[in-house]
């Protein structure tokens, strides 16, 4: 399937919750949690939702053994539902949050008991004391899952940094435990004492740290053990405290994670370092490797260079610039046809002929050479001489030629407007005989094309004004419209300003990169001064504008013919 139809299906799915690829990834989801615990009962559901609906990652239902997965949360980045199958190591290394959500709630589903006759604050400080205590037992049972779990901790958390003395105790019961079961390292997190001084008293901080090692310590079924420690933490608040869970008391629905946005706050900062170690770690494991700091750096240059001149050429097609038109006078037909018929001339096919010297026939024989071999072998030396001459015909083909204009039109350009008008027209019909392709772009504080047609008959001439920090988007559109990237051809894109530039950084960044690319710039000035060149541009000052056609003209039969 192309790569646009499989991008418009997998949109379509993240569309529509009722797409078959959710049920399709449901089912693939269901056979690799087969792999992590010993029921079989189980079954895994997984669907987009809103993402202000409030749905946590994962949830683990007990009378329905059902785990529901949030796609938007579990799978960020809205990847293609149909290509996952956690069943292949590498699809577990590029989706760890998937992988960490889904074996958190299976690990609930092998490890949690169901807690009857627990309500109000017991039993939703029960549901968080699960939570640590769990993932213990998954990381002990299953290597891989402790990276997993850290992959995905955020996105299980939640809201980690506390806004509430409840909301401290419950993140220190989430974090601590998880430090206290082995699923995160101590000292990849801030000091939890610390952070959470603020909203509680040493005191609850310790007696909060010695239950929930309790509750970590507490086997599988252990629900009293849980139940005391959850009873002793609630003594601590009373009956303010806030809900700490969706459950319902009884543990039909496990997931006890403090639900919304992680936030910015230090443990929140913390938990993504981890989750980035933990993803790197995967990926390595799995064999895939991620592409050094530097090259995710350029690709990202690329990508955002890429929709900068995207955006520009949709400017410059808009035709802001407004322009006149008048006929071409006499001398502006002979100038065409004169640089049609230079350009003709240096595209010509030609044969190229490579001629091999050979101590052995066949071969033109060549007698001086004879006569000197024939010399070294009466002398009794080693002959050297080369009698026969080889030669081999090729034919060149005619190569393309694309030429860009880029011309000035702030407030100075006046006398040099109309002059690149008539040889950016004149060039446009010289190159379209060549089989080539032309475009000139006016620019001012913003780019616009110039309507300049090999075919017409009148010669459209720019009005004068704006400012002049257009030209790097000049550029970009010129190497869009004519694919001046492509290895391919003559290239040449022709600068014609009075160099008074207010960005010479950002204009040598576009012109070098042009110049990279093999494309030849003639940088045409007005004058000396301004700005200076960029390096690698051939620079000519125009003392006549009258000469402006010529001196393009003859840059592009250069460019045509460097490339025979």
């Amino acid at each position: 399937m192309p790569a646009t139809a499989t991008a418009t299906t997998a949109r379509t799915a993240w569309e529509s919750p009722a797409h078959p690829q959710w049920r399709q990834l449901g089912s693939r989801l269901t056979d690799w949690v087969d792999t992590l615990t010993p029921r079989r009962d189980v079954l895994v559901s997984v669907l987009p939702h809103h993402p202000g609906s409030g749905q946590p990652a994962g949830v683990f239902n007990h009378r329905t053994a059902r785990i529901t997965l949030d796609a938007t949360q579990a799978m960020p980045g809205r990847p293609d539902p149909d290509r996952i199958d956690l069943r292949d190591e590498r699809d577990r290394a590029r989706f760890p949050v998937l992988t960490g959500v889904l074996a958190h709630e299976a690990g609930h589903a092998t490890h949690t008991t169901r807690r009857y006759g627990l309500n109000g604050a017991v039993a939703e400080w029960a549901a968080l004391l699960e939570e640590p205590r769990m993932e213990g037992r998954v990381a002990a049972g299953n290597p891989q899952a402790r990276r997993w779990l850290q992959a995905s901790a955020l996105h299980l958390l939640g809201q980690i940094d506390p806004t509430s003395a409840d909301h401290a105790a419950r993140t220190l019961v989430l974090l601590g435990g998880r430090i206290l079961a082995g699923v995160l390292d101590e000292e990849s997190l801030p000091d939890l004492d610390a952070a959470l001084a603020p909203w509680l008293t040493s005191e609850q901080i310790a007696v909060i740290a010695e239950q929930t090692d309790r509750a970590v310590s507490a086997a599988d079924g252990d629900t009293e053990a849980i139940t005391a420690a959850a009873e002793t933490i609630a003594s601590l608040f009373g009956d303010d405290a806030e809900s700490a869970s969706d459950g319902d008391g009884d543990g039909e629905g496990d997931c006890g994670a403090h639900h919304g946005p992680p936030g910015d706050g230090p443990l929140a900062a913390a938990l993504t370092a981890v989750a980035v170690v933990a993803a790197r770690e995967l990926r390595a494991a799995a064999g895939i490797v991620d592409p050094s700091p530097a090259a995710a750096a350029a690709r990202a240059a690329r990508q955002a260079h890429t929709a900068r001149a995207a955006e520009d050429q949709r400017i410059a097609r808009q035709g802001l610039h407004e322009s006149r038109r008048r006929q071409p006078t006499a001398d502006d037909h002979k100038h065409a046809k004169a640089l049609t018929r230079s350009l003709e001339s240096a595209a010509l096919r030609a044969v190229d002929v490579a001629r091999t010297p050979s101590s052995t026939p066949p071969g033109r024989l060549r007698t001086s050479q004879l006569v000197r071999r024939q010399g070294q072998i009466h002398a009794r030396v080693r002959p050297t001489a080369t009698p026969w001459e080889n030669a081999r015909r090729r034919t060149v083909d005619t190569p393309s030629l694309l030429v860009g204009v880029a011309l000035d039109i702030s407030g100075s350009m006046e006398p040099f407007a109309e002059p690149t008008a008539v040889a950016a027209w004149a060039l446009a019909r010289a190159v379209r005989q060549v089989g080539g392709k032309a475009a000139t772009v006016t620019w001012n504080h913003t780019p616009s094309l110039l309507p300049v047609a090999a075919v017409s008959g009148s010669v459209p001439v720019p009005a004068i004004g704006g400012g002049s920090i257009g030209l790097p988007a000049a550029l970009r559109v010129l190497d869009r419209e004519l694919v001046l990237g492509r290895d391919q051809g003559a290239r040449m894109v022709v600068v014609v300003t009075d160099g008074d530039l207010p960005n010479p950084v950002a204009v040598r960044e576009e012109v070098e990169r042009l110049i990279a690319a093999g494309v030849r710039v003639l940088w045409l000035v007005t004058e000396d001064g301004g700005m200076t060149p960029p390096v690698g541009a051939e620079v000519a000052v125009i003392e006549d504008p009258s000469r402006i056609g010529q001196l393009i003209g003859a840059a592009a039969v250069t460019a045509l013919r460097s490339e025979k």
